[in-house]
C-alpha cells in the first residue's frame, strides 16, 4: 500500500494550496495522475484513490481546492448545503491557475515525467478534469467521472488536447444519459479521442465506498479500466 501523503505548499491563484502528493519508492521518472476532489474535499475516498494510482506506479497529486476555506477543509457527506457553498466559491478562471499551479509542480519534479501527467475526478471534480483537458496544455489523458454540470463545457471541446475517458451511471440525473449523448457527440465532431464507460444500475457517486450511492458492481467493474487507459496513454 501507498505511504501516507507528503503536502507541500504551491501559489494557487487566491494564496497558497497544498498538495497531497503520494510516490512509491523506484527508478523514475513516472508518469503522474492529478487526483481531483469530489464536492465533499481531500477527504478519504479521494486520499484511496490517490494511494491506489500510487500502488500501480504512478506518483499521485491531489490539490485542495477548497484552500480558500481552510486547509484540507472537508464536508461530511449529509452537508451538501454546505459542500454546494465551498464549491460555489470557486470559478473557472482561478480554478484554472490552481490546476496549471499543481501541473506546474509536477512537471518540475525529478522523480516525474512531464510528458506523462494525467488528471482523474469525481463528481465536481469530474467537471474539474473536463475543464483541466480543455484548458491546460501538457494533460496527456483525462478520466472525468460523473461530471456534474459540465454542459457549459461542450462547446470548448475543440480546444481539448488528450485522450478522454468517461466514467457515467445510466441512473444518474447530472450528467444524464442524454447529456452524456451530447459530450460524446461533440467530441466525435471534434475529432477527439473519447471512450466512454456507462454502467447500468449506477447513479451519481458509484465509486465512493462512503456515499449511499455506491455501486459495488459498477466500482468494480470501472477500476481496471482506469487502470488499463492511463496504462494506455500514460504508460508506467
Amino acid at each position: 500500500m501507498a505511504a501516507a501523503p507528503k503536502v507541500v505548499e504551491v501559489k494557487g491563484s487566491d494564496g497558497q494550496m497544498s498538495l497531497n502528493v503520494w510516490e512509491q519508492a523506484g527508478d523514475g521518472p513516472k508518469p503522474a495522475v492529478i487526483v481531483i476532489q469530489e464536492i465533499f474535499g481531500v477527504d478519504d475516498h479521494i486520499k484511496d484513490i490517490a494511494g491506489r494510482l500510487a500502488d500501480a506506479g504512478y506518483v499521485a497529486a491531489a490539490p485542495d481546492l477548497f484552500y480558500r476555506d481552510g486547509k484540507n477543509a472537508s464536508v461530511p457527506y449529509s452537508d451538501f448545503d454546505r459542500a454546494r457553498e465551498l464549491r460555489g466559491h470557486i470559478e473557472d478562471g482561478p480554478l484554472t491557475v490552481d490546476l496549471q499551479a499543481t501541473f506546474d509542480y509536477l512537471s518540475s519534479q525529478p522523480g516525474v515525467d512531464s510528458s506523462r501527467i494525467g488528471i482523474i475526478g469525481f463528481c465536481f471534480g469530474g467537471r474539474v478534469t473536463f475543464l483541466a483537458a480543455e484548458r491546460i496544455k501538457g494533460i496527456a489523458a483525462a478520466a472525468p467521472f460523473y461530471p456534474g454540470g459540465f454542459e457549459n463545457l461542450i462547446d470548448d471541446v475543440a480546444s481539448i488536447g488528450c485522450p478522454i475517458a468517461g466514467f457515467f451511471g445510466n441512473d444518474d440525473k447530472n450528467p444524464s444519459p442524454e447529456v452524456v449523448d451530447q459530450m460524446v457527440e461533440a467530441l466525435n465532431k471534434a475529432g477527439k479521442q473519447v471512450e466512454v464507460n456507462r454502467f447500468d444500475g449506477a447513479g451519481h457517486g458509484f465509486m465512493c465506498t462512503d456515499r449511499g450511492s455506491y455501486n459495488e458492481a459498477a466500482a468494480t467493474a470501472a477500476w481496471p479500466k482506469v487502470i488499463d487507459f492511463f496504462g494506455r496513454t500514460l504508460g508506467k
